[in-house]
């Protein structure tokens, strides 16, 4: 069961034009996320998550796991696009983004929010 963050809000962040992805999938995509989230703050995000939530800091967690599946998903799909091209442009500006998110999920800000 997905936890830091909703499918709808991973397919939003994969556009418009993400192709059909089965609704568990997307479930399953966010689940994969929040392992690599554990994985990176090696802390167990989802069996803490109560406690992380209310941290403002916690929305990079969130932020992290919806763009993580949108990547998921376009890749699963990428019919829908204009061109590959377009999923594949979608796809780097996920990870530009991811990225920069890992820079600041520093020793300091994991300190902050509590992880």
């Amino acid at each position: 069961m997905a936890t830091l963050a909703l499918s709808g809000s991973a397919i939003v962040r994969a556009g418009t034009n993400v192709g059909l992805v089965p609704d568990d999938s997307w479930d399953d995509f966010i689940e994969a996320a929040e392992a690599t989230i554990a994985g990176i703050v090696k802390y167990d995000v989802v069996g803490n998550w109560i406690s992380l939530s209310g941290s403002s800091a916690a929305g990079l967690l969130t932020e992290y796991c919806e763009r993580l599946a949108a990547i998921d998903g376009i890749s699963y799909d990428m019919s829908g696009y204009n061109s590959p091209i377009e999923a594949e442009n979608m796809i780097t500006i996920h990870w530009a983004r991811l990225l920069e998110i890992q820079e600041l999920l520093d020793e300091d800000t994991q300190n902050f929010i509590g992880v």
